[in-house]
């Protein structure tokens, strides 16, 4: 079985950040992507998978078979490093039959109707609705965009949604 060693919500998924300081901080082995339309497109799925240091493994799940391969063996061997385009989608996962001890939120765009928790992430009303029966499931939620900054616990957040 793998060790899931970062959970993480980041609509860039992998990119400079992820690369240089979350795969090297946790150890990641192996990076698994969670997303129906990056899952459906194999030439997107290529660059992200061109993305990712050398060496490191990428997977890329829809929802559904992410939830099976969870359920089958935990996303194999070694360690892993499972990424989140939104909340929506690690929602999704979550309902399906993934599990997670913690929760990182790490870049999430502003948009219409998004409230500001931090300069890198927003999130609306039906986000925070998610967040919250996330963590009454008993996962962790956190934000911190990268290893040396402070991290931000869900009763932060909670806070600065108002």
């Amino acid at each position: 079985m793998g060790k899931c060693v970062l959970a993480r919500v980041d609509f860039r998924l992998i990119h400079g950040q992820v690369i240089t300081k979350w795969v090297k901080t946790t150890g990641a082995e192996k990076i698994i992507i969670v997303d129906n339309k990056l899952a459906n497109d194999a030439f997107m799925g290529k660059i992200y998978a061109n993305a990712a240091p050398k060496g490191i493994k990428v997977q890329i799940h829809t929802v559904e078979e992410a939830a099976a391969e969870w359920k089958e063996n935990q996303f194999g061997e070694g360690n892993v490093m499972v990424l989140f385009k939104n909340i929506g989608v690690c929602y999704e996962a979550l309902k399906d039959g993934v599990t997670l001890k913690r929760l990182q939120l790490g870049g999430i765009p502003n948009e219409p109707g998004k409230k500001k928790i931090t300069s890198e992430i927003f999130v609306n009303s039906d986000e925070m609705q998610m967040l919250k029966e996330i963590a009454a499931e008993g996962t962790e939620i956190f934000i911190q965009t990268v290893p040396e900054k402070q991290v931000m616990n869900y009763e932060e957040i909670k806070k600065r949604m108002g």
